[in-house]
C-alpha cells in the first residue's frame, strides 16, 4: 500500500518538481536491458562449449580415416564391428529399460 501511494505521488508530481514518468520508464528500461545482458552473459559462460557434442567417433569419421589412409582395412573393419556391436547393445539396453518401465506401469 505504501509503495502504491509513493508511486501515485511520484506520478502526480509535475516535471519541474521531480522525475517525469518518461524518465522513470527510461531508467526502468535501461535496468531491464542491463539485467538481460548480464543473465545472457552468465548463461553463456556457464553453458558447455558448443563445439563439443560428446558423440565420439561416428561411422563417417571412421570411413574418412580409412579413406585418407590413416586406418588400414583390418583396423577399419575391427572398429566398424565394434561400433555396430556397441550401438546394438545400447539399443537393446534401451528396449529392456522401456520394457521394465512398462512392466512397472511407469510408462
Amino acid at each position: 500500500m505504501l509503495a502504491t501511494s509513493q508511486l501515485t505521488q511520484t506520478l502526480a508530481q509535475s516535471e519541474s518538481g521531480g522525475f517525469s514518468v518518461f524518465a522513470m520508464l527510461g531508467v526502468l528500461l535501461v535496468l531491464v536491458v542491463g539485467l538481460f545482458v548480464i543473465v545472457w552473459w552468465v548463461r553463456r559462460r556457464l553453458s558447455p562449449h558448443e563445439d563439443f557434442h560428446g558423440e565420439g567417433f561416428t561411422l563417417g569419421d571412421l570411413r574418412r580415416l580409412h579413406k585418407s589412409g590413416q586406418l588400414s582395412d583390418e583396423e577399419f573393419e575391427k572398429a566398424k564391428a565394434g561400433m555396430i556391436a556397441a550401438a546394438q547393445a545400447a539399443a537393446q539396453r534401451k528396449e529392456e529399460e522401456k520394457k521394465n518401465l512398462r512392466d512397472l506401469g511407469l510408462r
